[in-house]
């Protein structure tokens, strides 16, 4: 089958959910198990690529908007100056250039100990920015403003801007800056499925089961990949994340029962000041123990000085 034949057949299948035996077929072939990126050796161009659970990278998530979608994808190599050393990353860039289409495979659970994947669909690769392509639901005719679709969408911690962002252009621009931060807040996707499953897709404080503002917290600050582990890390509904990280909030290690500081008394999180952790049982028992000691300690020290303040 011809490149534009093949994509024809993803192109029909799109929604549905196919096995890797039908993806890999000598006479369809559609995915490199050893890549993530799949290049033919007889294109320019790259066919499809593979969005894993397993990813190491903050990457792969959906933003579906009507019949349209958009996502990125982080290029195969971790650095982004040695991009084009890798043929995969040259066969995106290709069809980046010439406007040609790139089927999207999303990893589903495994089932009966078979993986198969989502076919998203066919997109189009609109940039390529620190690393990340930036796809976006294919047209026919893509014209128009080239929307630098999600450019921003993904960016590390270490690089948000400082001080107030300026007022977004449009309503484009603003859903582009809320889809950055929702992805940055809620943590790389490994970390927060393995998070969600750990925590049974429940807040670790409130026990709020909406998964769409559900975090994957750090205990203590992260520091790097290593800091993705679930010893490290509470699924918190995003208010409380934020409370946690301003040391407004904590567990306290020995007891589970949340601890709110004296600034928040008179506010509507009051209730929780006392109040028993849902997950008590997990982290008391658990790997966190230690970091919940940690962040403990920093919330007292904390508390004392704020305190100490108010006194003044």
């Amino acid at each position: 089958m011809g490149r534009n034949e093949l994509l024809t057949w993803l192109r029909s299948r799109e929604g549905m959910s196919v096995r890797w035996k039908d993806l890999s077929r000598p006479e369809r072939r559609l995915v490199s198990a050893p890549k993530g990126i799949y290049k033919p050796a007889n294109s320019p161009y790259a066919l499809t690529v593979r969005i894993m659970r397993s990813s190491p990278y903050r990457d792969g998530t959906i933003f579906y908007e009507g019949a349209s979608w958009r996502c990125a994808y982080h290029q195969e190599g971790s650095d982004p100056d040695r991009r084009d050393e890798e043929f995969t990353n040259r066969g995106l860039i290709a069809c980046m250039r010439d406007e040609v289409a790139v089927g999207v495979l999303q990893e589903e659970l495994p089932t009966g100990g078979k993986v198969g994947y989502h076919v998203v669909g066919l997109a189009a690769v609109r940039r390529w920015t620190d690393g990340y392509f930036f796809l976006e639901h294919f047209s026919k005719d893509p014209g128009g403003r080239s929307k630098d679709t999600v450019a921003q969408v993904i960016e590390s911690e270490a690089r948000s801007e400082a001080g107030a962002p300026p007022v977004p252009a449009d309503d484009y621009d603003a859903r582009v800056r809320t889809e950055r931060e929702i992805v940055t807040r809620q943590g790389s996707r490994a970390f927060r499925s393995a998070l969600l499953a750990a925590y049974g897709s429940r807040c670790a404080v409130t026990g709020c089961d909406v998964e769409q503002i559900l975090d994957a917290a750090h205990i203590t600050p992260y520091r790097g990949s290593e800091s993705n582990s679930i010893a490290n890390g509470l699924l918190l509904r995003t208010d409380i994340h934020t409370l946690f990280d301003r040391l407004l909030l904590a567990i306290e290690p020995g007891s589970g029962r949340v601890a709110l500081s004296r600034q928040l008394a008179s506010t509507s999180y009051s209730w929780l000041d006392g109040a028993v952790a849902h997950a008590k049982d997990a982290l008391l028992e658990g790997s966190q123990r230690n970091a919940l000691e940690r962040a403990w300690l920093k919330f007292e020290l904390e508390e004392a000085g704020r305190n100490a303040q108010s006194h003044r």
